[in-house]
């Protein structure tokens, strides 16, 4: 980051030789993409808008077909993919081809973790531990999220757990609901977030995850719509390095009709 930042104030005060060390310097220690902090990719982008002159115009040719939405960005559609265009740099600098491909996948994400574990288990309100396959309409289930870092070290966490289509959510637990006092004591010490959204989809949570200590955030969900539905699996990622995270499987649910 640091190093980025320092290429482009070299550049803009024309340091041609301080240029040229910094640049090699970047070069060599430039983490693989997916480690990138968000703080790191934006002074790379300082860094490369200074190396450009500022200028974001790119002169491409290409040969096929290809939507072009506009300052170099192309849109393939699946059927050009079968047959896909050639693209030809017509100006006099280097350019960088980033590819993004967006789609339903075919199967749910397999269960994977770098870094990270987490476990999501599913109660009833007496403290009952639930199978997590069948519910009834109108029942209500508490969602516990267990986390914990493999690394000593504060680990600065976002939690993202997807709703089943068939669930919303009435409320997200807090610390005194738990603990040994609590309503919902069977749920052990839960945390306060830093943030926490219950959104129509999903559950949010940001909270920082201290050295190798397990750490518990719930929050509870009603079923409200019958039917067969897929319930995702939750993801854990540390907000500045994607590549520290855990991810649950997803399973098959059905809600009966009350």
């Amino acid at each position: 980051r640091d190093l980025a930042g320092v290429l482009a104030v070299a550049q803009e005060a024309r340091q041609t030789a301080v240029v040229g060390r910094l640049a090699q310097r970047v070069a060599q220690d430039l983490p693989e993409p997916d480690r990138l902090t968000t703080q790191e990719k934006a002074y790379l982008l300082l860094a490369a808008n200074a190396l450009s002159g500022g200028q974001s115009a790119v002169n491409v040719a290409v040969q096929g077909e290809a939507q072009s939405v506009g300052n170099g960005v192309f849109r393939i559609s699946e059927a050009q993919m079968s047959r896909p265009p050639s693209f030809t740099n017509r100006g006099q600098g280097q350019l960088y081809v980033t590819a993004i491909s967006r789609g339903s996948p075919a199967t749910a994400p397999a269960p994977a973790f770098d870094g990270l574990l987490a476990q999501k288990q599913l109660w009833s309100p007496t403290g009952n531990s639930l199978d997590g396959t069948s519910f009834r309409q109108g029942e209500r289930i508490i969602v516990a999220i267990t986390v914990a870092a493999s690394d000593m070290r504060r680990t600065p966490l976002v939690v993202a757990d997807l709703l089943p289509a068939g669930f919303e959510i009435e409320a997200v637990l807090r610390p005194e609901d738990a603990g040994a006092s609590g309503p919902y004591r069977f749920l052990g010490e839960v945390v306060a977030p830093d943030i926490a959204e219950a959104r129509d989809d999903r559950f949010i949570a940001a909270f920082d995850l201290f050295d190798q200590r397990r750490m518990t955030v719930a929050y509870m969900v009603r079923a409200v719509t019958p039917g067969t539905f897929t319930m995702p699996g939750v993801v854990a990622e540390d907000m500045y390095r994607p590549d520290t995270f855990a991810r649950t499987g997803s399973r098959t649910i059905t809600v009966a009709k009350r």
